[in-house]
């Protein structure tokens, strides 16, 4: 996946396939789930108009402001 990403000719398939990379690297080190959603953000903000990258960036800020107020 990491060469797919190195391969890759556009923003959108680049940040596709880190995700998926980071996803399956979740078996070894959970951290990676955190990355592999940073990435499934920055591919819905290429992907879509303003309005839809401002949901995608807003919900991963509460998602981050969950995870703090845990710890």
């Amino acid at each position: 996946m990491n060469e797919l990403a190195k391969e890759s000719t556009t923003e959108a398939s680049k940040y596709a396939a880190r995700s998926f990379a980071q996803a399956i690297a979740t078996g070894h080190v959970r951290g990676h789930a955190m990355v592999s959603s940073d990435y499934a953000v920055k591919l819905v903000n290429v992907s879509n108009d303003s309005s839809v990258a401002g949901a995608a960036t807003k919900e991963r800020e509460r998602q981050l402001r969950i995870v703090e107020e845990m710890f």
